[in-house]
Parts: structure tokens; sequence; C-alpha cells
């Protein structure tokens, strides 16, 4: 384990061998860095606090899979990829405003989604069995 304090800055590293895993942690003015790496089964996780803007990273060899998230300043963003049975979903939310894409490869399937203002749109494209739906109207809310 090593420490390092110097100006206001603290490092801290944490090593293990033969079960590898790696943490560090890095504080600097108001930032603040974790990474974590786990080898052999392969996971990295990345997370990032910076002026109230926060990024978690999160990846995954061999099955591979990766994670990331972004807050900042209300907008929330939130990325999932899978490879091999090929997905990716992608979130954004902003100034009320919130839009889902979701994208399947092979079996070719996407769904995006778009909210804004109380407006609702929704797109339905698949391939090769072809299928194509858009829709838009307001959103209902009860009563």
């Amino acid at each position: 384990m090593t420490v390092v304090e110097r100006y206001n800055i603290r490092k801290v590293t944490v090593v293990e061998r033969y079960n590898i895993r790696k943490v560090t942690v890095v504080e600097r003015y108001n930032i603040r860095k974790v990474t974590v790496v786990e080898r052999y089964n392969i996971q990295k996780v990345t997370v990032v606090e910076r002026y109230n803007i926060r990024k978690v990273t999160v990846v995954e060899r061999y099955n591979i899979l990766k994670v990331t998230v972004v807050e900042r300043y209300n907008l929330h963003k939130v990325t999932v990829v899978e490879r091999y049975n090929i997905r990716k979903v992608t979130v954004v939310e902003r100034y009320n405003i919130r839009k889902v894409t979701v994208v399947e490869r092979y079996n070719l399937h996407k769904v995006t989604v778009v909210e804004r203002y109380n407006i609702r749109k929704v797109t339905v494209v698949e391939r090769y069995n072809i299928r194509k739906v858009t829709s838009s109207g307001t959103l209902q809310y009860p009563q």
C-alpha cells in the first residue's frame, strides 16, 4: 500500500498480486478519482467525481460489457454496450428531456424513445422481418 500526500493532494494505491487487484484513489482540489482493476476475470471500474460531475465506467472483458454513467449539471447519461450478442442502450436525460435508444444487432432491432416537454415519440425499426413504427403524441398522465 502506498499513500502519498502533497499540497492537498492525496493518492492511495493498493496492489494485490496473483489474484491481481489494483486500487488507485486520487483526491485533488475537490476532484476524486477511484480506479479498480482486476485481472483474469477482467473488470475495471473507474469513478471520477469533479465539480458536481460524476462519471462511472465499468468494463468487463470476454463477456464484453461496458457501462458508462455520466451525471453533469442535472444531465444524466447511461450507456450500456454488450458485445457478441450485440446490445447497446443509451439513456440521456437533460432539462426535462429524456431519450432512450436501444440497438440490438444481428436480429436487427432498434427502439428510440424521445420525451420532450410533455410530447412522446416512439420509433421502432426491425429489419429482415421488416417493420417500422413511428408514433408521436402527447403524454397522458392520470389525473
